[in-house]
């Protein structure tokens, strides 16, 4: 039997209530913690969740008597059943990835001792599933499970370089908004840019995301041509040299591509 295609959609954190219930903004605290840099206040949560912080501190109550959440001070964060969860859901489609990937950004990891990455568009944002890193490493902001604007990254022009148009007019239509001087905010622009990203197989962020940080960046391909994931390597624009190490990460990328393409359930038994 042919295996599926690689499927590593993530689920959009809506933090929405449509049914204005308790278990639905139970739910939207929960998934506010994902927008948050590990813990966070009862004030930010409910911010994020659209919640009163009334409701929030009753909610984030219950919750931690069973054991879902607790704080820290001022701070709330997740407990290790909602860590275990996490887990399982990498089990799917997003997990076999990781696990096809996880040598090759372990070489480029060694090749350049910086921050490794693999990623997945999700709406408007970048996901990170995976990160390699050393206690050498230049300091950025990425951690797995976090967001980034997509337009503003690497691994977001890489990927909607080989994405149909409908992605890339959902970026659009989100705006483009700097976090830098360099940041791209000009449409024409930007298109442009995924056009030389197609055209060479790999994206660079250029202090657009972080002042002092770039990255590299190369689509991962399924079989559709289109892509599903991308990885990256990112430090400090003073000492690495992207354009020296742009061929090793399209490279690396088209490996996992191959690797991870129709038979990926095949891969996921190690067969």
């Amino acid at each position: 039997m042919r295996a599926r295609p690689l499927d590593v959609s993530v689920p959009t954190l809506e933090h929405s209530t449509p049914d204005g219930g308790s278990v639905g903004k139970a739910i939207s605290l929960l998934t506010a913690f994902g927008d948050a840099a590990g813990g966070a206040t009862l004030t930010e949560l409910a911010h994020i969740a659209g919640v009163p912080k009334s409701t929030a501190h009753r909610l984030l109550g219950v919750l931690r008597d069973a054991g879902l959440v607790d704080r820290d001070g001022m701070d709330w964060y997740l407990c290790a059943p909602m860590l275990r969860l996490g887990a399982v859901a990498l089990r799917g489609g997003a997990g076999v990835l990781r696990e096809v990937a996880l040598p090759y950004l372990s070489e480029l990891y060694e090749l350049t001792h910086e921050n490794v990455h693999l990623g997945v568009l999700d709406g408007t944002d970048v996901v990170y599933l995976d990160k390699i890193y050393g206690h050498r490493s230049t300091s950025t902001p990425s951690r797995v499970g976090s967001r980034l604007n997509a337009h503003t990254s690497g691994l977001g022009k890489a990927i909607l370089s080989r994405s149909d148009r409908t992605a890339v007019k959902r970026v659009l239509d989100g705006g483009l908004r700097p976090t830098t001087t360099r940041s791209i905010a000009l449409p024409g622009m930007f298109l442009r840019q995924l056009e030389a990203a197609r055209q060479e197989g790999v994206a660079f962020d250029r202090e657009e995301c972080r002042e002092g940080l770039v990255c590299v960046a190369a689509p991962i391909l399924g079989p559709s041509g289109r892509a599903v994931a991308a990885i990256s390597v990112a430090g400090s624009a003073r000492t690495l040299k992207i354009d020296a190490i742009a061929s090793a990460v399209r490279n690396a990328a088209v490996q996992v591509s191959r690797k991870a393409g129709p038979d990926v359930d095949l891969i996921a038994t190690g067969t």
